[in-house]
């Protein structure tokens, strides 16, 4: 695999980074939805 030199946490903490920020976003531009 091409992400094996990548540590398991780092990709944990940038997934969860993105999905925040998505969310943020989301509520942001759409507060109906929330």
């Amino acid at each position: 695999m091409a992400f094996s030199s990548i540590p398991l946490d780092l990709v944990l903490g940038l997934g969860v980074a993105v999905l925040l920020f998505v969310y943020l976003l989301a509520a942001l531009l759409r507060p109906e939805l929330f």
